[in-house]
């Protein structure tokens, strides 16, 4: 196949398959705004981001790991629905 053709035959299937999109995509979309959300609140980083002034981040912003749990968290959802997706399409449920 084509480049293009391959191209708009992909973002023709997202169009068609809008609805079911929303359904395998919506929710962990949320979950992982709703996970880096609780993680800037936890440390405390808005704040450091909005004071305007050059200095050393918060050591609650790197405490106990928690940037890494939330990465590997954030892509395991995202994986998750990428495969979710892939196997809509590829068993044409």
């Amino acid at each position: 196949m084509k480049p293009w053709a391959l191209f708009s035959h992909s973002v023709g299937m997202l169009v068609r398959n809008f609805g079911d999109l929303l359904k395998v995509f919506l929710v962990p979309v949320l979950l992982i705004v709703v996970i880096f959300s609780a993680f800037l609140e936890l440390s405390g980083l808005p704040d450091f981001l909005q004071s305007g002034t050059v200095s050393v981040l918060p050591e609650s912003a790197t405490q106990n790991g928690l940037p890494l749990l939330v990465v590997f968290v954030t892509l395991f959802i995202g994986i998750w629905s990428v495969v979710a997706w892939h196997r809509f399409v590829l068993l044409e449920e």
